[in-house]
């Protein structure tokens, strides 16, 4: 895959687009992407430490699942 190429592409048709509805999605896509970049760029340290800290809210809040629940769910492809 050339990454410059897809770009330059994405580009060149964003510009054609002329309905609204159509730029709003891509403008929401853009919007969802991760923070970090694909290449693997490390999170900065406040960002780390914002994800221990939800993390730590979603335990305190009851939001997790043991190992044995995530196991149980998945043994059809362990077994394989």
């Amino acid at each position: 895959m050339d990454l410059q190429a897809d770009i330059k592409w994405i580009q060149k048709e964003v510009e054609k687009v002329k309905e609204p509805k159509v730029l709003e999605t891509i403008k929401s896509l853009l919007k969802q992407r991760p923070k970090n970049n694909v290449l693997g760029e490390p999170m900065s340290l406040e960002e780390y430490g914002n994800d221990i800290k939800k993390s730590l809210r979603d335990i305190e809040a009851g939001r997790t699942k043991s190992h044995e629940d995530i196991k149980a769910k998945y043994q059809k492809w362990l077994d394989e």
